[in-house]
């Protein structure tokens, strides 16, 4: 859902110190959005986030882990680094190339530890969905 900048707040973060963040569902993601986590885990939901126009999002990862999942109808920039970790963008579904969606700008760096930005659509069914529906079919009777 895009809302209008003075709507949002200016700055946020999040900060994970031999600990666990997770932010998802319907949430205001501010102008600039900062994430650190040290020895932790932090996962940032983009898919029912409330957006303005343009967001920075500025992540750094030491022996830790920062997950980001973002929807296609976003148009994305990601930029990054890794010492002796991973830093990974997977697009599942191509981003919205519209002038009028919203824009995420994703800077982050890593020592020691993952960082994944993944573009997927959130209307599509999970593995274990999948999986299930599948075994439900098999388990009702023709006769």
């Amino acid at each position: 859902m895009l809302l209008p900048a003075n709507q949002l707040p200016d700055r946020r973060g999040v900060f994970a110190f031999f600990s666990n963040i997770e932010r998802k569902g319907r949430w205001a993601l501010p102008r600039r959005f900062r994430t650190l986590s040290v020895f932790g885990s932090v996962t940032l939901d983009l898919t029912a986030v409330e957006l303005g126009p343009e967001t920075d999002i500025e992540i750094r990862c030491f022996f830790a882990s920062v997950e980001v999942i973002v929807p296609p109808s976003v148009r994305l920039e990601v930029d990054g680094d890794a010492t002796l970790g991973n830093f990974e963008v997977a697009r599942q579904v191509p981003s919205t190339d519209s002038p009028d969606a919203p824009f995420v700008r994703i800077r982050a760096g890593v020592l020691l530890g993952n960082i994944e930005v993944s573009v997927v659509n959130p209307d599509e069914k999970s593995f274990f969905q999948k999986f299930k529906a599948r075994w439900k079919l098999r388990d009702t009777d023709p006769t």
